[in-house]
């Protein structure tokens, strides 16, 4: 007969796994499912994928087998896209004003800029913005203004992407470009 079972996790597919902890919860087998399950606590340490395995245990203490590995990502996916990018003049000396609507997500932790004298690119990563920040004046926009680029000549086009504290960057934003000197 089964008196209880073990369960086991891993932070890696196929890793070595450890006797999941008390307290967590163990519940019985219901009517409808005819299963039995925990609900383990979140793991602080844990990058995202979390690997289980079950044995049960007899009623000297005996284990038995493991079963198969199950895994899941907790994680969330990537952001959405960034939308409602806008691209202009953002002062005397040439430099470019850049804004858009923030990502609704609550685990957005940086927006990344990427810059191209060309429409549909190449881009490159822009990595220290003049000034990049929340723009109460513009309605709660993101925003960020651009060095003058002396070897631009035309347009100047940027695409946004949304990262969230996972470090999952998620697509690209609709471009647009500004052309200063028109």
């Amino acid at each position: 007969d089964i008196a209880s079972y073990n369960v086991w996790f891993s932070e890696l597919p196929g890793g070595t796994k450890a006797i999941v902890p008390e307290p967590y919860t163990f519940g019985p087998a219901t009517r409808t499912s005819g299963r039995w399950y925990i609900i383990d606590w979140p793991r602080a340490q844990t990058s995202g994928e979390t690997c289980y395995q079950v044995s049960a245990v007899d009623a000297s203490g005996q284990g038995g087998p493991r079963s198969v590995e199950e895994c899941f990502d907790s994680t969330p996916g990537a952001p959405t896209q960034v939308m409602g990018v806008t691209v202009g003049l953002g002062g005397g000396s040439g430099e470019v004003f850049v804004s858009w609507d923030p990502n609704p997500e609550g685990d957005i932790a940086s927006y990344n800029a990427y810059f191209s004298e060309f429409p549909g690119g190449p881009y490159t990563y822009v990595p220290e913005p003049y000034f990049f920040g929340p723009d109460t004046l513009m309605s709660g926009r993101i925003y960020f203004i651009d060095w003058p680029r002396e070897e631009t000549v035309g347009k100047t086009c940027y695409i946004i992407t949304a990262v969230d504290l996972n470090q999952k960057e998620g697509p690209a934003s609709a471009e647009a470009c500004f052309d200063p000197g028109a």
